[in-house]
């Protein structure tokens, strides 16, 4: 002899929004973290770091949004960085400080992709360049991008993905 109990309007309404909601989180992209409409390129398109063997591979896995959002230090780069890398060399860039709610005004710039050697080990890195800047950037194999202003002690880790600043 099995019960069955009546739901009262509140519990019905509650478990149809909550499985609306539930259904909206996973179509806007569930637990990841990148949003899908600044993803420029699909997952099975991104090369891993550890996989780049050569200057188009390289092409291939810098492409996309990269965020340097770490606290200000003595040595990190002096504000927040937000680039936009398309396949075509140009690179949207957007900058801010911790405390601003949005982004900055874009800036056009343009890129190059280069290999080099380590000084210190000898072993092949790939990077991008920010033409007509003191800004490049080492792939590593961790799929960060290490980026650095010549000359100076100032550096940062972008990682791939956006952020908002609200």
């Amino acid at each position: 002899m099995s019960m069955k109990r009546i739901l009262s309007g509140k519990e019905v309404f509650f478990s149809l929004a909550g499985m609306a909601l539930f259904v909206w989180f996973m179509a806007s992209g569930g637990f990841d973290s990148k949003s899908q409409e600044n993803q420029l390129v699909t997952p099975e398109e991104v090369i891993k770091a550890k996989d780049i063997k050569n200057i188009a591979d390289a092409q291939r896995f810098i492409v996309g949004t990269w965020v340097y959002s770490q606290p200000i230090t003595d040595d990190s780069l002096l504000e927040w960085m937000r680039w936009e890398i398309k396949p075509d060399g140009v690179l949207i860039e957007q900058t801010a400080s911790p405390r601003d709610n949005q982004w900055g005004a874009k800036e056009i710039q343009h890129y190059e992709v280069f290999t080099d050697k380590y000084s210190d080990s000898g072993d092949r890195f790939y990077g991008i360049r920010v033409k007509g800047t003191a800004l490049s950037g080492a792939i590593r194999s961790d799929g960060r991008l290490f980026v650095k202003i010549a000359r100076t002690p100032y550096s940062g880790s972008f990682v791939r993905g956006d952020k908002s600043l609200n």
